[in-house]
């Protein structure tokens, strides 16, 4: 066969394959006129390529348009005279809402603050989206329910603080996940889904830190004793308050309570402490044993630290590391010290 009869017959195989070819082309639909809208619909042609007689064949023109329908709903095609899903949400007012908690993870009793950022979404007057505007009322009052991660909750009440900001505070009793669900303060108004609701993790409360002058806080074990300064005062851990206590004038080791000469004698102890009466008191002995102390309140003192003053006592039988508690049903404090002999 020669050169010329092989390119006439690569010549009449190429028109057979465009006339299989252009009548599924010549059936697919146009949706408009413009260079986007045809890059657009040609982007969403779908086909399949697989031999038969050598030829490539197109899916019919009715799966072309019943693709480029789909992606016209779902917004990623917009041709003049199809009205769009996005558009057909926002004829009617809906509420945009963000509820936001600073710290992201706050401890336990620690203040703080609950954002609420809200406005109305609305059509502009042309028909386009969307205009931006603020619920009327400086009076109105927002509420957010936390819900706590065992099922109880409690109301914060939000005061407009922006144009489209209203602010509160709280403070959350117990560590864990808890929800921060905002109600509608436009009833009949719809909301973004999921816009509503905030997750937030209440971390353990942290303890008040040490006043200059005092080291690092004691810890569960006497690892380290709670610190002492010169004067004979014992700074405590305490969350959500402050915990302090004198041993009287036994001899210790400077800076921690490491006390010496304590064993079999009564010990009188005062105690400081910003809880509220009545307050619970005891001891932990080095084997792990509670003794329950007998807090007496002092109504005057010289001794000026934060906090009532009580007073109580104990007689120590044995060394080693000993616990000091103190509470009040919300505000708690220990002091880990250690008699030496």
């Amino acid at each position: 066969m020669s050169a010329t009869s092989s390119r006439s017959q690569d010549s009449a195989g190429s028109r057979d394959r465009v006339s299989t070819v252009a009548p599924h082309r010549a059936r697919t639909p146009s949706y408009g006129t413009t260079p986007a809208r045809r890059v657009a619909v040609r982007r969403t042609s779908v086909w399949m390529r697989h031999r038969r007689g050598g030829a490539r064949e197109v899916l019919p023109g009715w799966r072309h348009a019943s693709l480029a329908a789909v992606l016209v709903v779902g917004g990623l095609v917009a041709p003049s005279g199809v009205p769009s899903l996005a558009a057909a949400e926002t004829d009617k007012p809906s509420l945009v809402v963000q509820v936001q908690v600073e710290p992201r993870s706050p401890p336990v009793g620690a203040h703080a603050r609950i954002d609420v950022h809200a406005s109305l979404r609305t059509l502009r007057g042309n028909g386009s989206c969307c205009r931006r505007v603020p619920l009327g009322g400086d009076r109105r009052v927002v509420r957010v329910d936390a819900i706590s991660p065992s099922g109880g909750r409690f109301t914060i009440a939000l005061t407009r603080s922006g144009r489209y900001l209203w602010r509160g505070h709280a403070r959350f009793p117990q560590q864990g996940r808890w929800l921060l669900r905002l109600r509608n303060p436009m009833p009949g108004v719809p909301t973004d889904p999921g816009r509503e609701r905030r997750w937030i993790r209440v971390r353990p409360p942290v303890p008040t830190p040490a006043p200059p002058g005092f080291g690092p806080l004691g810890r569960l074990g006497c690892r380290p004793p709670s610190p002492r300064n010169t004067a004979g005062e014992v700074f405590g851990t305490a969350t959500q308050g402050q915990l302090w206590a004198a041993f009287g004038g036994f001899p210790s080791e400077p800076g921690l309570a490491v006390f010496d000469d304590m064993l079999g004698e009564p010990v009188k102890i005062l105690i400081r402490f910003t809880g509220v009466a009545p307050i619970m008191l005891f001891v932990v002995a080095p084997d792990g044993a509670r003794v329950p102390l007998i807090a007496q309140a002092h109504s005057s003192s010289d001794w000026d630290r934060p906090g009532q003053e009580w007073g109580t006592g104990h007689l120590f039988t044995e060394p080693g590391c000993w616990q000091l508690h103190v509470s009040d049903g919300r505000t708690a404090g220990d002091i880990w010290f250690v008699v030496r002999s």
